[in-house]
């Protein structure tokens, strides 16, 4: 994931789907990270809700990182 992918369009998803395979358990959280043109920023969307909405991608990529360590998330698939 880099700033230009996410400003030329591309949404890239995350999950802890392996994370929870391992652990044999069932609750999965999911979300995605995409570049807003119409609002000019970088927003994060975690289990179904915006959580994260900002104009710099160095700020958006700390928060997906904390995110990431305490989640045990990781990137599955990106779309265009």
């Amino acid at each position: 994931m880099t700033k230009q992918d996410l400003l030329n369009g591309q949404t890239f998803e995350f999950d802890n789907q392996e994370f929870c395979e391992w652990n044999g358990t069932d609750h999965v959280d999911a979300g995605w990270i995409e570049f807003s043109l119409k609002l000019n920023s970088f927003m994060i969307f975690f289990n179904g809700s915006l959580i994260h909405s900002v104009k710099t991608f160095s700020a958006s990529e700390k928060r997906l990182n904390k995110l990431f360590n305490k989640w045990n998330l990781e990137f599955t698939e990106t779309e265009i």
